[in-house]
């Protein structure tokens, strides 16, 4: 008799078991083309344009990241470069570079032609800011990117996320943006340290994450956001698949998709 009941609760704890298992559903990633979606024919290589935007929108990538640059009289523009055809942004004004084209023959773009484009679905928008020369001048990018996004109304953390190397930068957005993801992005902090900080994210290159990959982990279990760029390599695609990362930049989000199948978390 024992023996008998011994089996039975046995074999109804297997089961039980099994049925946890099989009901555990794999955490979505989320895709993020890297410039926007550039690589795609219609872009013709033309990074952090409107049309790059346009297309991340429309395949369905749950983000796309650009990076805001500010000129000498604090106009901000979207270009990943420090120049435009040669010419500093930092050191000149807007009027002096406003008419400079991009590869697919677009204007460089201003944030707020971009933002709007950006209001037009409900693709994250994954907002790089980049240093501006100085302490003093990376304040006022910040702030004045923070206007900017509430003028267009789109200053909501289900429509942006803000990324910066400057650590100053990070810590003004936690001040100024609580509520967003704020993604910091030197790579010489850990987790510990981020969320000692005050900060909620770390986006950093598959590098830094290749010799701490106890780092994901870690940042997962204390609630920070998790990002590794630029991931063009199906074989580090997959790796980062089964690593817990949330976030994947990459210049090829197609083949991504591909990678990722069930997995991946798309804008809707």
């Amino acid at each position: 008799m024992k023996k008998t009941t011994f089996l039975i609760l046995a074999g109804l704890s297997l089961a039980l078991l099994m049925a946890a298992s099989c009901g555990k559903k794999e955490p979505k990633i989320k895709i993020i083309a890297h410039r926007g979606f550039w690589t795609a024919p219609e872009a013709k290589n033309a990074q952090n344009s409107i049309m790059t935007l346009k297309l991340a929108q429309e395949y369905e990538i749950w983000g796309s990241e650009f990076d805001v640059r500010m000129t000498k009289d604090c106009f901000l523009v979207v270009n990943h470069d420090s120049d435009i055809n040669g010419k500093s942004i930092l050191e000149n004004n807007y009027d002096d570079i406003k008419d400079e084209l991009l590869s697919n023959g677009e204007k460089l773009a201003t944030l707020s032609q971009y933002l709007e484009q950006g209001k037009k679905s409900k693709t994250v928008m994954e907002l790089e800011i980049k240093g501006a020369g100085s302490p003093e001048r990376d304040s006022i990018a910040t702030m004045l990117t923070i206007q900017a996004l509430k003028d267009h109304k789109v200053f909501d953390p289900k429509r942006v996320e803000f990324q910066a190397f400057s650590f100053q930068v990070c810590k003004l957005l936690a001040k100024y943006a609580p509520g967003f993801s704020c993604l910091y992005l030197e790579g010489d902090l850990s987790p510990e340290e981020v969320q000692k900080a005050g900060l909620n994210g770390i986006a950093y290159s598959k590098h830094v994450f290749m010799k701490h990959p106890e780092w994901i982990r870690d940042a997962n279990e204390r609630g920070i956001k998790t990002d590794v760029w630029t991931i063009n390599e199906p074989d580090d695609m997959r790796h980062f698949l089964e690593s817990g990362m949330q976030q994947i930049e990459t210049d090829y989000p197609l083949i991504l998709r591909e990678v990722l199948g069930e997995r991946e978390d798309k804008a809707r």
